[in-house]
């Protein structure tokens, strides 16, 4: 480590700072992600074959998109963020029609 650098971290910590340990991801389907925002009151809808196939807030999004609105409310409620797992990428033919979230 730099000196400057630990000058600068001594005078963090003398000045009230804190360092927090980061949170490890939690892995998460698609549509626990999904249910979580809902449980927020996050209302998402999906539409298939569409480049942004998913409708929150008034505007179209993709999936990396949802996961960092999901991490987000978790980040404001001091939870560890969400990590996308593989075998949440379904195809779009078996949520044909779904919606999830309140309307």
């Amino acid at each position: 480590m730099k000196p400057s650098d630990a000058r600068a971290i001594a005078e963090f910590l003398e000045q009230g700072g804190k360092i927090k340990k980061i949170q490890q991801p939690i892995a998460a389907t698609e549509q626990e992600i999904l249910d979580y925002l809902a449980s927020c009151g996050v209302s998402v809808k999906y539409f298939p074959d569409v480049l942004l196939p998913y409708q929150c807030l008034g505007r179209r999004h993709n999936l990396a998109s949802i996961v960092r609105m999901a991490n987000d409310c978790r980040r404001s409620q001091k939870l560890s963020p969400f990590a996308l797992t593989p075998r949440s990428a379904r195809s779009s033919q078996s949520r044909s029609g779904s919606q999830t979230g309140a309307s």
